[in-house]
């Protein structure tokens, strides 16, 4: 517990690790070339937001409609 403690002694790596991990798992699915695509998508679509998780599953989904015709559900 942080009570009475510096807010900054409690980082953690494991949100950054996470993310990277999605990130990465993400440009498999799509290559290189539209991952940066995607990026450039995400900021102009988020540009000084604060986003929660569904905003950018959201703003991924909705990328992806537009350059691949939709997502495939099994």
């Amino acid at each position: 517990m942080l009570k009475g403690d510096n807010p900054d002694n409690s980082f953690s790596e494991v949100p950054y690790e996470k993310g990277f991990q999605l990130l990465t798992y993400l440009n498999s699915l799509i290559g290189d070339m539209q991952m940066q695509n995607f990026l450039q998508y995400y900021l102009q679509q988020n540009f000084l937001t604060s986003i929660q998780t569904i905003d950018f599953r959201n703003t991924w989904e909705k990328f992806i409609e537009q350059n691949y015709g939709g997502l495939e559900t099994n």
